[in-house]
């Protein structure tokens, strides 16, 4: 249908140029005279140009997208250039450019529609650059260039649509913070960290009886000839403090600031050495399992770039499968955008839990979640209300037991 559509406007166009061109004609042959023939022959040129562009083959045009996709982070400036090639140089006088932005940025971000005008003439290599900026965290999937070609008169004007998918991947922005472990004292009350121990078999720090269930390696020998009683070697302790992050994706208005928060947390423990799990769990059901290094920050962000708040039942839930799956002894940092006693009840069964309240500035608490924090309080379980400018100072009231 819209081929036809096209196709009739193209008709009427020639149509209604051929009715002024004979009425310039029209004109000069019955009025007579200097003036009236030279505003035929004046009018000629432009009448056969626009015919040539009726007639000029749009489909000579390819078009590609370049978008430097390297680490690019919510909040950044995208550059982006089209790059326009034909064969045959028809000289164009003027054409409009509209890069179509995908919805996923436009409904989330202050850019507006990319339209430039440029004057190309016989050029066979056309491209424009543009910005954008402050681009927003997620998948965007960039689909079509609209094309507007004319004539100096506006006599004739064309329009194409150019295919051309570009696909990219933003990632959450976040803040730097130190991340120290949750076997600490807060302002709330005392929190002990349940910590994987590990022996380390080159460090000895002393001997002690021997147990049943010590390796046989363990024995000090020497400590047995002097005593003539089973001796075994102490070692040195070595504590790991896994996490696990549990992300609350009912929707929110600081849903955003979430996943920030979600991504420095990430880099900031394993920065700090430690392994990190995530549990998710929205329209989709994602867990990354505990893992350490620059390949599991990878999976993290990566997860974090395409997250979305689109949980549709409550978070209660949530938390109860996450109990199923992830063992209680762990570390768990629950990051939530709202709070209920009955969600403080459940956090009470993991043996070391911190749960961080994402705020906007200015929103206050509710009420439920005052009577939560209060719940909590008497718990010993952690709970800090944080806003954006707060993330850097996240652990910073934490201090080694």
């Amino acid at each position: 249908m819209k081929k036809w559509k096209q196709a009739f406007k193209i008709a009427f166009k020639g149509i209604l140029l051929i009715i002024l061109l004979a009425s310039t004609f029209a004109y000069a042959m019955f009025q007579g005279g200097f003036v009236s023939w030279f505003l035929f022959y004046s009018f000629v040129p432009f009448a056969l140009y626009s015919f040539l562009l009726l007639l000029y083959p749009f489909r000579d045009f390819k078009v590609e997208r370049i978008i430097d996709r390297s680490n690019v982070k919510a909040g950044d400036h995208v550059p982006v250039t089209i790059r326009m090639t034909r064969s045959f140089p028809f000289p164009l006088f003027y054409m409009v450019v509209e890069d179509i932005l995908p919805s996923s940025i436009t409904d989330h971000s202050e850019c507006k529609p990319v339209k430039k005008i440029i004057f190309p003439w016989f050029r066979k290599t056309i491209e424009l650059s543009y910005l954008i900026n402050h681009i927003p965290r997620g998948e965007h999937l960039f689909r079509v260039v609209r094309c507007t070609i004319g004539d100096p008169l506006q006599l004739i004007e064309r329009e194409k649509m150019f295919s051309y998918e570009s696909h990219l991947l933003v990632y959450p922005s976040y803040v730097e913070m130190v991340y120290r472990p949750l076997e600490s004292r807060y302002d709330q009350g005392m929190v002990h960290s349940t910590l994987r121990i590990q022996r380390d078999t080159s460090l000895v720090t002393g001997v002690r009886e021997y147990q049943p269930g010590d390796r046989v390696s363990w024995i000090h020998w020497k400590a047995f000839a002097k005593k003539n009683e089973l001796m075994t070697k102490e070692f040195e302790e070595k504590r790991s403090h896994d996490v696990w992050l549990l992300l609350n994706r009912e929707q929110s208005e600081a849903f955003e600031l979430l996943v920030k928060f979600a991504a420095s947390v990430t880099r900031a423990v394993l920065k700090h050495g430690a392994q990190l799990g995530v549990y998710s769990v929205g329209e989709e059901y994602t867990i990354l399992p505990l893992n350490g290094g620059d390949e599991q920050k990878q999976k993290v962000f990566y997860h974090l770039a395409k997250v979305k708040d689109n949980f549709p039942d409550s978070f209660q839930q949530v938390i109860r499968s996450f109990q199923q799956e992830v063992p209680t002894t762990v570390s768990v940092l629950i990051l939530t955008t709202s709070m209920t006693p009955f969600m403080i009840k459940e956090f009470h069964r993991f043996t070391s839990v911190g749960v961080f309240l994402i705020k906007r500035d200015g929103e206050p608490l509710k009420r439920e979640e005052k009577i939560a924090m209060n719940e909590a309080k008497l718990k010993g379980t952690l709970v800090k209300v944080l806003r954006e400018h707060d993330f850097s100072h996240a652990f910073a009231e934490v201090k080694n037991a």
